[in-house]
């Protein structure tokens, strides 16, 4: 083991207390951070492959602890090509995903940059992924950002090690940057150069140079450095990493090695080596005493050598906070409407023990939000008073989405230099008229389709708007349509517009595209016309993992399948089920499948059948289920691998849906991961098999009697087919929940 130290790090408040009565929670935490801040101008970033993949506890604790400057670089926004009917198109994938990026950020108080590289997929390799990025235009992106944020410090964590491809090109792509970023020779364009001190790498025990516990509780707080990035996590709410598990209490270590640096010595410590320009006492001192004192100790760093002040910037921050003097904008419901004027509000509030005079308020915002600003002439704000008032915005058309607005409030003290206070607050500008469209699924089967869509057409202006609604379809014959000729809505109201479609005698089956457009206004869905029989009366169990995406799509066949909690689990009949279908890695995701492993097993030995999807390895808990089988570590990473069926005349080909080796096209992200290691042939059978080119077969769906059931082991992709309504994943997913129809 290579482990050089395990840094026990303490909680600066526990060595430099602040003492103050009455002080509320938020202003408490804003004093803390704002002196914290004082003591580092260091800047830190977290370098990730897509969302979900950051380092939030590292950051959170560099910030809170140190005052570390912390941002997050994601490559990608972690799009899934192809899967277009679970998201109606790649860019509102990519709007949702880089949404929840943003707010997961904000949460801890990172800033967010993106690479804009097009996620791949899963790739086998960093050097296959970098060739799909065009790994010359990937660098200059990177050493752009690098000299933009002017980071000291960049971590690397990749969480999803189901796509290491991505992770490699990442890491290289760093390695590379490193040295580019700091040459004046290289990518002149991209800004002034700079140096990078230490590039951290996340790693096993073994491999470690410093190891940090982020489960240590920052007192001011009260919660942990872990917990903070938890609740970030929870604003993930669309991908499979939104399990947001409570935190349990005690160590969290995470492992680094050094995978670049610029600066002599071990990094014992995460900022060991690097210039922290304030002096010691800096720090000590403004963290001692009541909130006078310390505004006493801050204001004397006005005066003090250049080399010792801390910027203008933070030593405002740092006296405004003592002074419990708040600043904030708001808008009702936080929603302003494009090309319409919207009010906002600021308010400052003095909660002090002293009187201070503010000069102005004056509010900041993207180029397309045009601002009228209030004037507002200086006035004394005694303890306990506070002023307000309003300004207008009017955001134009292409600022629909989320917009910061900056407000800065000048304030003065006793006839001091004026000091600036500044918030900041998010709006969400949406589009004066709003189109959705609420089918019950994305999915059309000719023999059962209902031929009828429920389009919402929300009025978010103060008038009301009439004209024709328009709808087109794209992509498909064999289809009709009629819509309303005319419709009316009210102001702040919405409309549920019914639209017929037809289908007629042949109509060409896969995608097609639904656009509507109404008072200049357009929206786009796409469905999914796929001819799959499904047999009635199934009773199916489903237990979600990382999505309900097997839920979902037995939904959109009109099967009516139970979502099975730990609960039912642990204390319902199961022997009402025909089958019950497990999501992947269900050890992992449903740790409380370990304890009713025993009912499960019996469920099967009673004649139900019981579909697992794949597990790693190092987390497989049913061997007892699947006896002389193993997990390995082998994936297909190619989503167009030839995928070929052992056994055609298996009933899990046919009944009730027929299927063969070239319905299996269409395939997204990639075929498999964790194929069997080993397996006894004796007891399973092999139903499908595939491999990347030039590789192996491997055995990608395993069929066994186990009493009177059936257990079905597979290693393929089945969830994104399943969320891409894949016909072929469909077909499958009928044809497995069939298996028990006579029992």
């Amino acid at each position: 083991m290579n482990l050089k130290l395990l840094v026990a790090l303490l909680p600066l408040s526990l060595l430099f207390l602040v003492t103050w009565s009455d002080a509320e929670e938020e202003g408490a935490v804003r004093l803390d951070q704002s002196l914290t801040d004082l003591a580092s101008d260091l800047r830190a970033v977290s370098l990730a492959v897509r969302p979900g993949d950051e380092d939030l506890e590292v950051l959170a604790l560099l910030r809170e602890r140190f005052g570390v400057e912390i941002h997050v670089i994601l490559a990608t926004a972690g799009e899934s090509v192809g899967a277009v009917p679970a998201w109606g198109s790649v860019g509102r994938q990519r709007r949702i995903r880089m949404e929840e990026a943003r707010r997961a950020s904000r949460s801890i108080g990172a800033r967010l940059t993106s690479l804009g590289l097009l996620d791949q997929g899963i790739t086998r390799s960093g050097d296959e992924a970098l060739d799909q990025w065009d790994r010359e235009d990937a660098i200059r992106r990177l050493v752009t950002a690098i000299r933009e944020v002017r980071p000291h410090l960049v971590f690397t964590d990749h969480r999803d090690q189901e796509r290491r491809g991505a992770a490699e090109a990442v890491e290289a792509l760093v390695a590379e940057a490193f040295t580019a970023a700091g040459d004046p020779m290289q990518y002149p364009d991209s800004g002034p150069v700079w140096n990078l001190a230490r590039v951290f790498t996340a790693c096993g025990e073994e491999e470690a140079e410093i190891t940090i516990d982020t489960g240590a509780v920052d007192l001011t707080r009260g919660i942990s450095f872990a917990a903070m990035a938890s609740r970030a996590r929870a604003f993930y709410r669309v991908v499979e990493l939104a399990e947001h598990a409570p935190v349990v209490p005690g160590p969290h270590l995470r492992h680094y090695r050094v995978a670049a640096a610029s600066i002599e010595g071990d990094a014992d410590t995460l900022i060991a080596g690097l210039p922290v320009p304030r002096p010691e006492w800096l720090l000590e001192e403004t963290r001692v005493g009541t909130r006078d004192e310390i505004l006493a100790t801050l204001r004397a760093l006005l005066s003090a050598p250049e080399e010792d002040r801390p910027p203008v910037s933070k030593t405002d921050a740092a006296i405004l906070a003592a002074l419990n003097v708040t600043l904030s904008i708001s808008a009702a419901d936080r929603i302003l409407v494009e090309e319409q004027a919207g009010a906002v509000r600021f308010s400052l509030v003095n909660g002090g023990t002293r009187t201070v005079t503010v000069r102005s308020v004056s509010v900041d915002a993207h180029e397309g939000l045009g601002i009228e600003n209030p004037e507002l002439e200086p006035t004394e704000l005694k303890p306990g008073e506070a002023v307000s008032g309003r300004f207008w915005v009017v955001p134009a058309a292409e600022s629909v989405g989320e917009q910061v607005l900056t407000a800065r409030g000048s304030l003065a003290l006793e006839g001091g230099a004026p000091m600036t206070l500044r918030t900041r607050a998010y709006f969400e500008v949406r589009p004066s008229v709003s189109i959705e469209v609420r089918p019950w699924t994305r999915l059309i089967r000719p023999v059962d389709y209902n031929g009828l869509l429920q389009v919402v057409v929300t009025n978010h202006t103060a008038l009301p708007i009439e004209g024709p609604l328009s709808v087109v379809l794209r992509g498909t014959d064999g289809v009709d349509l009629t819509p309303p000729e005319k419709v009316r809505v009210e102001p702040g109201a919405s409309v549920l517009v019914p639209v017929q479609i037809l289908l007629d005698d042949g109509v060409d089956l896969g995608l097609f595209s639904l656009q509507l457009s109404f008072a200049d206004h357009y929206h786009q869905e796409i469905f999914r016309i796929a001819d799959v029989n499904v047999p009635m009366e199934m009773r199916v169990g489903v237990v979600a993992t990382e999505t309900d995406a097997a839920f979902r799509a037995l939904r959109a066949l009109r099967i009516r399948p139970v979502k099975l909690s730990d609960v039912d689990l642990e204390t319902s009949d199961l022997a009402v089920l025909d089958i019950i279908v497990m999501g992947e890695r269900p050890f992992e995701k449903r740790p409380a499948l370990r304890h009713v492993l025993p009912r499960l097993i019996e469920f099967v030995k009673n004649g139900g059948n019981l579909f697992l999807n794949y597990s790693r390895p190092e987390e497989w808990a049913g061997q007892d289920l699947l006896p002389e089988f193993s997990y390995g570590t082998e994936r297909v990473t190619r989503e167009d691998a030839e995928l070929i069926i052992s056994e055609t005349d298996h009933r899990l080909f046919n009944v009730p849906n027929r299927i063969e080796s070239e319905d299996f096209e269409g395939w997204v992200l990639e075929r498999g991961r964790y194929f069997p290691a080993e397996f006894s042939e004796n007891r399973y059978e092999t139903l499908l098999r595939c491999a990347d080119p030039g590789r192996p077969l491997e055995a990608g769906l395993l069929i066994a009697k186990y009493g009177n059931g059936l257990v079905i082991q597979s290693s393929l992709s089945w969830r994104p087919q399943w969320e891409n309504l894949n016909p072929a994943a469909l077909k499958f997913l009928a044809n497995l929940v069939s298996l028990n129809w006579n029992r």
